[in-house]
């Protein structure tokens, strides 16, 4: 039987990303509960032995969106390491190759404009993404596309997507061809290094392993 050392070290040098900074708050997707669920406990029994040394972080999960399903199988999570490529898109993606990915996303033939994750689960990972990409409520969504087909309701999401990606784009493009991210992580790891230190030396001295 073939052991995996990252099966044991991952979770925990996730945990040590965290706990080591002070975080108040960790937002992540909810499939990522577990990994701050986990933080928590690891910090807690910390404080307990060896006493106030790490704060308790809490998860922040977004109400809506905070897992969004493949465009071909809407009952699995959206992943770029799908075998179908027209289940995911990415950000840098050809925004025509965006548009139809949307165009042609599974519904069903019920041809409503229903929020209904168990029942309705393509059309409805479609509400969540166009609910995220304009701020809409589902609820305002299902009202102003009642009487509407999913055709109708497909363009929209994909002009929606479309236009978050070009933006997203062209951002991107700006600041990759410019000295920002050499800037930004010079300053970072100043800023982290500096507040890792610190906590660093507070627990070695408390588990007995400073000077």
């Amino acid at each position: 039987m073939q052991l995996v050392v990252g099966l044991y070290t991952y979770p925990a040098l996730m945990a040590a990303d965290i706990i080591l900074y002070d975080a108040d708050v960790v937002p992540v997707g909810i499939d990522q509960k577990q990994h701050v669920e986990l933080t928590r406990n690891i910090a807690e029994r910390f404080n307990k032995k060896y006493g106030e040394t790490f704060k308790i972080p809490e998860p922040i999960i977004s109400q809506v969106g905070a897992k969004i399903y493949d465009l071909q199988n809407p009952t699995k999570k959206m992943s770029k390491s799908s075998d179908n490529p027209k289940g995911y898109i990415t950000l840098l993606e050809n925004v025509e190759s965006a548009r139809k990915k949307i165009m042609s996303a599974v519904t069903d033939s019920d041809n409503q404009i229903k929020y209904d994750p168990e029942a309705k689960p393509g059309i409805s990972n479609l509400m969540t993404i166009y609910s995220c990409l304009t701020n809409k409520t589902i609820k305002d969504i299902e009202e102003e596309f009642k009487d509407s087909n999913y055709g109708t309701f497909k363009k929209m999401v994909a002009n929606e997507v479309v236009k978050m990606l070009e933006t997203l784009q062209n951002k991107y493009q700006e600041i990759i061809n410019s000295n920002l991210v050499d800037e930004v992580l010079d300053k970072g790891i100043q800023k982290a290094q500096s507040i890792a230190q610190a906590k660093l030396e507070e627990v070695y001295q408390k588990v007995g392993l400073s000077r």
